[in-house]
């Protein structure tokens, strides 16, 4: 039965004045999960009646005025899918219509669809003030008792199981909310956990600076496969939608497999790894634009075998580096269409630690930097799960400070890693 809510939380009317208003029409339990949704941004109130599916802009105007509401959102169930139409409480234009399949245990409203609401509530409008109309002479009659659903909200008002009390000249309106918490207690909008694992295939070009000794060998390896793995995880979020809810932890990684470097008939041993953590804080702008900032500590490692096994020929004249230091990034996310999205990253890092090329071996009062860069596409595949593509290069910038007069000499180095990654991520 539709319009049957019992409010969980009292509000007066100066409340429901500073958040705009929307009308519901829906049953119960949708009701029940639209105020989850909506309550910390908009006040719900419940639509008397419904509205036809193609409503005059005078009957949207009728039952928009007395509470100001910015819009409409009429619940239709067809079979096992719901279709919410959210219409403009100015004129009655439509702002979209969605529809979704919600789950057995319907809690939440899917994210995607979510987002595709506050996106066209945002671009409501209340209709315009009705002119006063002169006092009248004749003395007003009382209203009979109202039947029907409206009845039963306006007797649940009577028990005290509601109340909201309206400013002398506006009509009576009824708050619908799905929670007793306040908005900062509620759980937030936006994902608490990203996780993801997939398929890597990588490319490294080292090369020395121009005028290094010939003893000095430079690296190409044109492709390799690796597995990759990332996740974040805002723990706030379950809890709060304020500041906190922004603030998470990450953790991603790649692991080389079946990798061996080779030269004419020698095989040598070859391991690739990455790993990054940190502190990352994301920044919402509306439903569409998330910016994102990150710091917190990376290291990579390419090694090899300073014998073949194939051979037992010595590994030519190129360290092994395990490049490691602090790094800031910072990016953001757009939602294209639907749940198409897109992602990018910039990273900068101080290279502390370099392996073998600043061992005594080498140079070891080598320096250096890095930076880093990463652009991303994803789709919501089904509910929580999206595929992912992403690209990634990650470059090394060394500054050896060696003696031009020794032996062996470069003044500098570069480190190259290209990469495209192809992943599965849920998202809850």
């Amino acid at each position: 039965m539709r319009l049957m809510w019992i409010l969980l939380l009292a509000l007066p009317t100066t409340a429901l004045a500073a958040r705009k208003a929307v009308l519901v029409n829906a049953p119960a339990k949708v009701a029940f999960v639209l105020g989850k949704e909506l309550a910390g941004k908009y006040a719900l109130v419940a639509l008397p009646q419904a509205l036809g599916p193609a409503p005059t802009a005078k009957e949207v105007r009728d039952v928009a005025a007395p509470a100001r509401a910015i819009a409409i959102i009429q619940v239709q169930a067809g079979g096992r899918y719901l279709t919410l139409q959210v219409l403009s409480g100015h004129d009655g234009t439509p702002l979209d219509t969605l529809t979704f399949k919600p789950p057995k245990k319907f809690k939440a409203l899917p994210r995607d669809t979510a987002q595709a609401l506050f996106a066209a509530l945002s671009q409501g409008k209340a209709p315009p003030p009705e002119p006063k109309a002169p006092p009248a002479d004749a003395p007003v009659a009382e209203t009979p008792e109202e039947k029907g659903p409206a009845g039963e909200v306006k007797q649940a008002l009577a028990q005290g199981e509601a109340a909201v009390s309206p400013d002398a000249g506006e009509a009576p309106v009824t708050e619908i909310s799905g929670s007793s918490d306040s908005g900062g207690s509620r759980p937030s909008e936006l994902p608490a956990i990203h996780t993801g694992v997939g398929f890597k295939a990588f490319a490294r070009s080292f090369n020395w600076a121009a005028g290094h000794s010939d003893a000095l060998a430079s690296y190409q390896l044109p492709f390799a496969a690796a597995v990759a793995f990332d996740g974040t995880w805002y723990p706030g979020a379950h809890f709060t939608n304020g500041l906190a809810a922004h603030l998470g932890v990450f953790l991603n990684g790649e692991v080389g497999i079946g990798l061996a470097s080779r030269q004419d008939d020698a095989r040598y041993g070859t391991r690739a790894d990455r790993f990054r953590f940190g502190a990352r804080m994301r920044f919402p702008f509306g439903t569409r634009l998330l910016v994102d900032a990150l710091v917190g500590y990376s290291t990579q490692t390419f090694a090899i075998a300073q014998q073949s096994a194939t051979t037992g020929a010595p590994r030519p004249n190129i360290p092994s580096v395990t490049y490691n230091g602090p790094r800031l990034a910072g990016g953001g996310k757009v939602v294209i269409a639907g749940t198409f999205t897109a992602e990018a990253l910039v990273g900068f890092m101080y290279v502390y630690g370099k392996g073998e090329l600043a061992s005594d071996k080498y140079f070891p009062n080598t320096t250096g930097l890095a930076l880093d860069a990463s652009m991303a596409l994803s789709l919501e595949i089904v509910s929580n799960l999206r595929v992912r593509g992403a690209f990634d290069w990650t470059g090394y910038f060394l500054t050896t400070h060696a003696d031009p007069s020794a032996i062996v000499t470069a003044s500098g180095a570069s480190d190259h890693f290209l990469g495209g990654t192809l992943s599965l991520v849920w998202v809850m």
